[in-house]
């Protein structure tokens, strides 16, 4: 996979980051994980380590994802900004 970086300049439609995509599954995925240990963790583990380690991976999967959408929040108002 090849990551690329455009100039200022650029087109409006096009992708500044190709991981990003990469970068949403993996949160998702981060999210998925974090709820299926806080629901069956307690039969590998005690209940109370399956619920930190459960809410651990799934806050983490919730703050990167919004930090994320965020960035493309910001991206697109600048676009806007330069195109006026």
């Amino acid at each position: 996979m090849q990551f690329h970086y455009t100039s200022i300049l650029r087109p409006k439609n096009t992708i500044i980051f190709e991981g990003m995509k990469t970068k949403r599954i993996i949160y998702f995925i981060l999210i998925v994980i974090g709820a299926l240990v806080m629901g069956f963790g307690k039969h590998f583990v005690q209940k109370e380590y399956a619920l930190a380690v459960g809410i651990v991976l799934l806050m983490l999967g919730i703050y990167n994802t919004t930090q994320l959408w965020s960035g493309e929040i910001n991206n697109k108002e600048s676009d806007e900004d330069e195109s006026i």
